[in-house]
């Protein structure tokens, strides 16, 4: 029998979140959202520490599951889990699924080790283990610098659903479903749902274990079917006796690092793109292709896994990742092999390879410079040139800014137009300064980046959300263009009375 069934009580009430049915109306003026976004983050950070039997400070425990999952349209499969935990470096996890094991140890923070054969780890992992272990761990993506807001919705009980406000601006080449869900509480904190556009996780059966309330029951839905079932039939402190179930097995193989959100990202030094035959574009070869690679302690990038993109482009772009060098990741002050996936995408200069999930580099915001004097140098510099000034409203946290600032140096076309006609001048807003009363006298800004153009003394041409400039993960250069030569000297005047 499958696991599709209808959807009821909680589950039914959780799903409305995902299509926006709130009770309360949204925040209407910069206060009221800043007071709403501080509420949030109080909310989830209290959520974070009484949610799941590994919160910080947690004693040592053993625990075991029965789970039911489907994956794909395959038949439903029943299996167990065991977890003894120490730690959140230090544990052991044990899958059991038909006539498969899974086994695998975390030492400390950069010893991983494993015994296993074709298991589906990261399916098992993702909507068994890792719900009922650690429920909120995407919470660690939840920066203090980006806004959020509370739901109140109604679920069976009363629930806070907080959210981050546009998450697409926070992401990069990742899913923002994936960093930034829904995450609703009840009046005491407890974790009832996690709620994406098309997955709901709903936690129920909760039983007080050390002082912090875990999920006995923990279901899974995806586009309303079910797909994974787990109950807990096993929560205890782990006796003396369990603590050598945490020392690998001898025939265990290490396993390279894996960053989390909160980790320092990798760092690519050199990296040339692939030599594409011209047959094989003319074959119809196009990107984006997937490598994934183990980084090496002295920064070498070698090609393990499955290779996913064009058939015709994978031996050229292969090629490419042995020429690729990254700066050593290092643990406490030593190198480690790091595990990550690089992604080939085309632009003007071939398949150029980022690393998924990168960080991008500083944009230039300085929460610390003072906007209205640098207005005042940028107004005598746009005086004496002729030119308008641009506010580019945003900060370093916002991987879009970052995007913009790539967007320029790709295009130097459209880069040659913005510094023939604009004074540029960067604006900082992030949590510790928002410069609100330099920019409320402009606009009501609540997407970044945001700009702002202005004429030779001061005065607002026009502020225009970027979003309608936007294409794909970057920027449209026609749209990019047409903007800024719409609101140049000597065109913004017909502009402004169109």
């Amino acid at each position: 029998m499958g696991l599709r069934i209808g959807l009821g009580g909680i589950a039914a009430a959780l799903l409305i979140v995902a299509v926006g049915t709130a009770i309360a109306q949204a925040p209407s003026s910069d206060d009221e959202r800043d007071a709403a976004s501080a509420k949030a983050h109080a909310l989830l950070d209290r959520a974070v520490r009484i949610n799941g039997p590994s919160v910080q400070g947690a004693l040592p425990w053993h625990l075991k599951a029965d789970f039911q999952m489907q994956m794909g349209s395959g038949p439903v499969q029943t299996g167990t889990v065991d977890e003894w935990w120490k730690g959140p470096d230090q544990w052991r996890r044990t899958y059991t699924l038909k006539n498969q094991t899974y086994t695998e140890w975390s030492v400390d923070r950069t010893h991983h080790f494993e015994i296993a054969g074709a298991f589906p780890r990261f399916f098992v992992d993702l909507r068994i283990a890792t719900p009922l272990i650690t429920p909120l761990f995407q919470a660690v993506n939840f920066l203090p610098e980006y806004p959020m807001e509370v739901h109140p919705m109604e679920a069976g009980v009363q629930v806070d659903c907080v959210s981050v406000t546009n998450p697409v601006h926070y992401v990069d080449k990742i899913d923002p479903d994936f960093l930034f869900p829904k995450y609703c509480l009840d009046h005491s904190g407890i974790l009832r749902g996690v709620v994406t556009s098309n997955t709901l996780v709903t936690f129920n059966d909760y039983v007080l274990f050390q002082n912090r309330g875990v999920a006995k029951t923990v279901d899974v839905l995806v586009d309303g079917h079910k797909v994974s079932e787990s109950k807990i039939t096993v929560m205890e402190a782990l006796a003396p006796a369990d603590e050598a179930q945490l020392q690998p097995d001898p025939k265990a193989t290490p396993q390279p690092f894996e960053p989390m959100a909160s980790d320092p990202q990798v760092v690519m030094t050199h990296a040339e793109a692939p030599m594409i035959p011209a047959n094989a574009v003319i074959a119809g070869g196009s990107g984006p292709v997937f490598v994934p690679v183990i980084i090496q302690k002295d920064g070498r990038a070698r090609a393990t896994g499955q290779v996913r993109g064009s058939p015709i482009l994978i031996t050229p772009t292969l090629d490419a990742v042995t020429r690729i060098r990254f700066q050593p990741y290092l643990i406490d002050g030593q190198p480690v092999e790091v595990a990550q996936t690089i992604v080939f995408t085309y632009g003007k200069n071939g398949y150029l390879p980022t690393v998924s999930g990168g960080s991008e580099k500083p944009t230039g915001f300085d929460p610390k410079r003072d906007p209205a004097e640098d207005l005042k140098v940028a107004e005598a510099e746009a005086q004496q040139t002729h030119k308008h000034i641009l506010l580019d409203v945003g900060g370093d946290w916002c991987i879009w800014c970052a995007y913009m600032d790539r967007f320029f140096t790709e295009h130097p076309d459209v880069a040659a137009s913005l510094n023939s006609n604009y004074v540029l001048v960067k604006v900082n807003w992030s949590a510790t300064n928002h410069n609100n009363t330099f920019l409320m006298q402009y606009a009501v800004i609540h997407d970044f980046p945001f700009l702002v153009v202005l004429d030779e003394n001061g005065k607002l041409l026009k502020a225009e959300r970027t979003n309608e400039l936007e294409k794909g993960n970057g920027y449209d250069p026609d749209k990019m263009r047409a903007f800024l030569d719409q609101w140049k000297p000597g065109h913004a005047q017909l502009a402004a009375q169109k």
